[in-house]
């Protein structure tokens, strides 16, 4: 039987750690490929296998909203293009902001979303998750403190990634 494909955006620094505990739970079961901000290095970060697909980053600090705006349009379309590619069974992202643009257009591909809040959210959820959650975007929200599931009822604690 072949295994599953997973489409994983994938954010820098803690969130790139946080996705590779995750994964080495999940290696095995699934075919990955990548989606990775552009100056993004994700060579040394010891991922599991899987093609990686650079894409510009969501916003950077400071910049105009349109130019944003065109940024979202731009990952959309990168997502559109593997999404057909791939074909994935699901797609997933633990705490970037790449989720945004990658599960709207999953939604539009009827492609299953999963997201994980941060471990780093402890009182509240992040911009992120409270965008995916406003819009409905997530098929399931995992967050990893007890605390955080009382905050709406469609947050699932399950334990940590870590």
């Amino acid at each position: 039987m072949a295994a599953r494909r997973l489409l994983v955006a994938v954010g820098g620094g803690g969130f790139l750690w946080e996705t590779r505990m995750l994964l080495a739970k999940l290696e095995g079961e699934y075919a990955f490929r990548y989606l990775v901000p552009e100056d993004t290095s994700i060579a040394a970060a010891g991922l599991p296998p899987g093609d990686v697909v650079k894409v510009p980053y969501v916003r950077d600090r400071g910049e105009p909203w349109p130019r944003s705006l065109w940024r979202v349009v731009r990952i959309a379309f990168g997502a559109l293009r593997e999404i057909v590619r791939f074909r994935p069974d699901s797609l997933l992202c633990v705490g970037a902001s790449l989720a945004l643009p990658l599960f709207a257009t999953g939604k539009l591909c009827r492609v299953p979303t999963v997201f994980v809040e941060s471990v780093t959210r402890v009182a509240k959820l992040s911009d992120t998750g409270l965008w995916l959650l406003k819009l409905r975007l997530c098929d399931r929200f995992y967050v990893q403190w007890p605390r955080q599931a009382e905050i709406d009822p469609r947050c699932v604690y399950r334990g940590t990634v870590l």
